[in-house]
């Protein structure tokens, strides 16, 4: 599994063409095991970008798993500014 989570920009919207770049990246460990997903919402002149760890193995919360969300808080130049679960 990858240890970086990489946001980049296109000028095409959803078909990922035309890269402009990949202007931030996450330190991320993730685990084999576990299913993970990113988005990206702006704020203002904020990104907040929010990374869900689902484990769908841990019945402890109930059938559809163990969710857990790491946030991260960054500028519009790719900069973090903040990290909170």
């Amino acid at each position: 599994m990858s240890d970086l989570i990489t946001v980049s920009r296109f000028t095409s919207g959803t078909n990922k063409k035309n890269l402009i770049k990949s202007f931030i990246n996450l330190s991320y460990k993730q685990k084999k095991e576990f299913d993970y997903s990113a988005s990206v919402k702006k704020y203002g002149n904020y990104l907040l970008i929010p990374v869900t760890c689902m484990d769908y193995n841990d019945t402890s919360y109930g059938w559809r798993g163990r969710c857990s969300v790491t946030w991260y808080v960054a500028d519009l130049d790719g900069k973090i500014l903040a990290q909170f679960q």
